[in-house]
């Protein structure tokens, strides 16, 4: 009896104690040069400890890039700066918190220049962005003109054409 009571004290312990989330190894930290695609923002609900505070709101923006340049800014831990790490922030996104958005607000179409880094815990993590410098405003996409374009042009010119003639015959 007196073995079940101490045993189910320590299981008690041991389930009651708050867990702590476990932070993402450490990763290089990269600088790049992008242009923001998109930017949006978002909120997830992140799970506590579900005895004092069962879940939480995070808002934050989720920024999707076209990288153009990355190195490494600073080394730690594994990884690298490398086109695979280009590969797995633009699949996911990168995370811009609220306090580095009001930092420096950046908009669809800029070219910026920012550090990157994977961080977080086991309730949420990703690549984050930090250090923003907007290089250029809002670059315009340039337009491939394809085939069409110019059938269009040349049916035009000659319907101008057919109609200038017709009213020069009357």
């Amino acid at each position: 009896m007196k073995s079940k009571i101490i045993i189910s004290i320590f299981i008690f312990i041991f389930v009651s104690q708050t867990v702590n989330s476990v932070p993402a190894p450490p990763s290089p930290t990269c600088e790049i040069i992008a242009i923001v695609l998109n930017i949006q923002k978002v909120g997830a609900v992140i799970h506590k400890d579900f005895v004092e505070h069962p879940q939480k709101l995070l808002e934050y923006y989720k920024v999707k890039l076209d990288i153009l340049n990355i190195t490494t800014y600073k080394q730690e831990g594994v990884g690298s700066c490398d086109t695979s790490y280009i590969e797995k922030v633009e699949k996911s996104g990168a995370i811009l918190t609220l306090v580095e958005y009001e930092k420096n607000p950046i908009e669809k179409g800029q070219k910026i220049k920012a550090k990157i880094r994977f961080g977080g815990d086991e309730r949420f993590s990703g690549y984050f962005l930090s250090d923003i410098q907007i290089l250029e405003n809002k670059i315009m996409p340039q337009v491939n003109l394809s085939h069409w374009y110019y059938i269009f042009v040349i049916i035009i010119l000659f319907a101008i054409i057919f109609y200038t003639f017709k009213k020069v015959k009357k």
